[in-house]
């Protein structure tokens, strides 16, 4: 978190969270949601002289906590197996899956403080599940009620990281 708050303006944004701790909060919550985690950095590009983009693949494993936390209508009771229920044949399936997001990501940076101002980060979480269930219809099941976006943002996440 010092880093962060070192390298970045106080007011950072990724255009829905401000500042490094909330930040640094929502990922956070995202490695605790989703096993296994990896990041990798496919290339950079200076796209202005005050902003460069990063374009990643992301992974990460589907695990039965991933379905109760992430994906908790996909069970019959609608909270995630809390009160019992049943998982959807879609959440079986995907359990246990590596996931492979790509994405970019953009830095803004102010060169009079010297630190980043901006975060823009797009991610294709659609074409991901789609590679694991086959159909849109499916995919559309999997984020209708999950709690990340089919960008991988956090649903609610303004909620518990202000």
């Amino acid at each position: 978190l010092r880093f962060l708050q070192e390298s970045m303006t106080s007011d950072v944004t990724d255009g829905y969270l401000r500042g490094s701790s909330a930040l640094f909060q929502s990922w956070v919550v995202f490695s605790s949601y989703f096993d296994d985690i990896q990041v990798d950095l496919q290339s950079m590009e200076q796209r202005t002289k005050n902003s460069l983009l990063a374009t990643t693949c992301t992974s990460f494993m589907i695990s039965a906590n991933t379905l109760r936390l992430v994906f908790p209508h996909m069970n019959s009771d609608g909270h995630g197996g809390v009160t019992g229920g049943t998982w959807s044949p879609l959440a079986k399936r995907l359990e246990g899956q590596r996931i492979v997001v790509n994405g970019t990501v953009r830095f803004d940076w102010d060169s009079v403080n010297r630190r980043v101002t901006r975060i823009m980060s797009t991610s294709d979480m659609i074409t991901a599940m789609l590679q694991v269930v086959d159909s849109l219809d499916g995919v559309s099941y999997i984020f209708n009620g999950a709690r990340v976006t089919p960008d991988c943002r956090l649903v609610g996440q303004n909620e518990y990281l202000s």
